[in-house]
This record gives C-alpha cells, structure tokens and sequence, in this order.
C-alpha cells in the first residue's frame, strides 16, 4: 500500500508476475448540492412535482444519462424534510437537513460518485410553486457546491476512467482503492510475484502427509506373524506416489 493507493487481493489465482506504476488523476466525486436559507426542518413547501434526472452537467449543459428519471410529488403541507425523505428514497440520492448554526436550515443533496451520475432536479409543477426554488433546469448555478467527477488513473501511462474510487477490473484478481491524488508526488508502484518459500512449505507439508499415510496403509494391510491377512481385509502393497513429487527435496 501507499498513502494514495492501497491494494487488495480478490483472486490470487488470477495474479500474474508483474510490476505495475499506478498514477492517480483525480479521484472520482459525488455531487453536492447545498439549498439554504430555511426557518426549519418543518417550514412548509406546498404541494407540487419535482422530476430528477441523472447525467452529467457540462458548465450549464446538461446530458441525460441512462437511468431512468425519477418524480417525486407533494402533498399539501409538505415540509423540507418531507422533501428530503422523499430524495433518500431514490436509489442513487442522499439527502439531509443541516442547521448551518446562523439561525436557519439547508437541504443538501449528494449524488452517487461518477460524472455521469449528476443530478438535475427541475420543478415540473406550477413555476409559482416555493418548489421552484429547486429548480436546476437552467443550470445548477450558486446550489452546487461541488461537481460530480470519474476517478481518472494511470497504469503504466495508460490513462483510465471510473465512477468509482475503488477499481477491481484494472488488474485482474486485484482491487485497487484510490485514497488520494499522485500528482505532487511519484506514482505508486504495485508488484507481484511468486512465493517460492510458501510452495516449498506447500509441497513438504504434502510429502509429509504422504508419508504419514503410506505408513499407516502398510501396517493395515501387512501379514500376521502366521501368514493371514489382515482383518481389514485391505490388499495395498504399494501406494503410486508421482516421481515428481516423490523425487522432491525442498531447498532453503
């Protein structure tokens, strides 16, 4: 591990010998959106329709993505955290009332990390609606705090992009979990090779529980001192142990 990358193994079957330089970009980030300014967690709304739509924004340009837009509606009443129960049931959303300290309450709002996972929430009732003030249809302007972004990372000088800051399809068998940029600092250096004291231990450890078994089947199945079998009725005379195996010394 290093403090910008650390390293999991998920398959060490599919590992192969190698020394891989990861360089990270930038790490992959949620959105967050900040709306300020209320009395309270229960200051009433109204009733109306908010649509949110995921994709990614391009300054005030906004591409649709491919999950499908979710609605919510309000009922008469509804309150800001009627509006932020309503946001946390949307797979992909998490939302919270914050008391800033100054004598009122925000409504954020955090997408999913990945630039394609954006949010756009866009009033789709009557525009004279106190949900108008959520509308993001002309850009997410002073609301947004922070874009949504993709994990960008070097491999070898390849550059990759992902939604997410743990990656696990880059270097098979291993998942690599991105905790901060290489820019001010040289690439991290990922390195795998064979154990060759843990397979000598493997193969002894086999030999000797070869042997022990060959030793305990000799004495089930050698001759009384009058000639008879044994009553275990087994007939082994010699167990077919590999010349490979049987011709192994380990070495140190």
């Amino acid at each position: 591990d290093s403090p910008s990358v650390s390293v999991s193994v998920d398959d060490a079957a599919r590992i192969a010998p190698q020394s891989v330089s990861v360089g990270v970009q930038s790490l992959a980030q949620s959105q967050v959106l900040e709306f300020r300014g209320f009395s309270s967690t229960g200051q009433s709304l109204g009733m109306g329709n908010l649509a949110v739509d995921f994709g990614t924004w391009e300054a005030d340009s906004f591409t649709v993505g491919t999950r499908p837009a979710q609605s919510i509606s309000l009922g008469t009443g509804a309150t800001l955290q009627d509006l932020a129960d309503s946001l946390n049931g949307i797979d992909g959303i998490m939302a919270r009332v914050v008391d800033v300290g100054d004598g009122t309450v925000s409504l954020g709002i955090l997408s999913e990390t990945g630039a394609s996972n954006a949010l756009r929430i866009t009033n789709s009732g009557d525009p004279a609606s106190p949900l108008q003030q959520f509308d993001m249809s002309a850009g997410p302007g002073s609301a947004e705090l922070r874009g949504a972004s993709d994990a960008i990372v070097t491999l070898d000088g390849i550059a990759i992009r992902r939604q997410t800051n743990d990656i696990d399809d880059a270097i098979p068998g291993v998942t690599l979990s991105l905790r901060a940029t290489t820019i001010d600092q040289p690439p991290a250096t990922i390195s795998a090779g064979l154990d060759t004291d843990l397979a000598a231990e493997a193969v002894t450890s086999l030999m000797q529980s070869l042997n022990e078994f060959r030793s305990l089947a000799r004495g089930l199945t050698a001759r009384g001192t009058d000639g008879a079998r044994p009553a275990t009725g087994l007939s082994l005379k010699k167990l077919p142990i590999p010349a490979a195996v049987r011709g192994y010394r380990p070495t140190r």
